[in-house]
C-alpha cells in the first residue's frame, strides 16, 4: 500500500528509546538487512520516465531507484513528482531525489536516526559491491522498532510507561518543531 506519513518526531522518539534499550542490553541490535523489503522496483538508467511512472503507479512507490543493469549500483533515485513532469525523457536525464545509500549491516535504529535528520524517506541498502539489496523505508523502521519496544516491556504497566513516555517526547518533538 502507499507508504503512510511518518511524522519525523515519532521516529526520533523510538529511536531513543530502542537506543536506550539497547544501551541496557534489552534489546538485540536489529540490522537493516533483517528488516528491508527485498522485492526490489527499479529502472534502468536508458529506460523512459514513461516507464518508470508506470512502475512508480502500478507499485504505489513514492520514489525509484535508478540502477545500473550491469553492475546493480544505484545511480539515482527518481519520484513521481519528476518523472510524471518529463514523461519524454529518459530516466538518466531526471534529476534525483536526496536518497540515503547504506549498508546492510548498519543497525536499524542508526538508520531511524539519519531517516529522523535528513530529507529521505527510505534508505536505499547496499551489500559491500555497493549493489542494491533492499529498501528500508520510515514506515518499516517505525513498525520494526516499535514491535521491538513493545515485546521488550514485558508488562502492561511497562508497556503503558513506554507509550506514555512516547507520546510525552512526540509532545515534546511537536512543540519544539513549532518553536524552530
Amino acid at each position: 500500500g502507499m507508504p503512510l506519513h511518518v511524522q519525523r518526531g515519532d521516529l526520533y522518539a523510538l529511536f531513543r528509546l530502542v537506543e536506550e534499550a539497547q544501551r541496557r542490553r534489552h534489546l538485540a541490535p536489529i540490522r537493516c538487512c533483517k528488516i528491508m523489503s527485498r522485492d526490489l522496483v527499479t529502472v534502468g538508467p536508458d529506460d523512459s520516465a514513461e516507464l518508470a511512472f508506470e512502475r512508480l503507479r502500478e507499485h504505489a512507490l513514492r520514489a525509484l531507484p535508478v540502477v545500473e543493469p550491469e553492475s546493480g549500483r544505484v545511480l539515482t533515485v527518481v519520484d513521481v513528482a519528476t518523472v510524471a513532469s518529463n514523461r519524454g525523457a529518459l530516466v538518466r536525464e531526471l534529476p534525483s531525489v536526496h536518497f540515503e545509500l547504506v549498508h546492510e549491516d548498519l543497525l536499524a535504529h542508526e538508520l531511524a536516526s539519519t531517516l529522523a535528520n535528513g530529507p529521505a524517506h527510505e534508505a536505499m541498502i547496499v551489500d559491500d559491491d555497493s549493489r542494491l539489496v533492499g529498501i528500508v523505508t520510515q514506515s518499516d523502521l517505525l513498525a520494526i522498532l516499535g514491535r521491538a519496544q513493545l515485546n521488550r516491556a514485558r508488562s502492561m504497566t511497562q508497556r503503558s510507561a513506554s507509550l506514555r513516555s512516547l507520546q510525552r517526547e512526540r509532545a515534546e518533538l511537536v512543540r519544539s518543531n513549532a518553536r524552530r
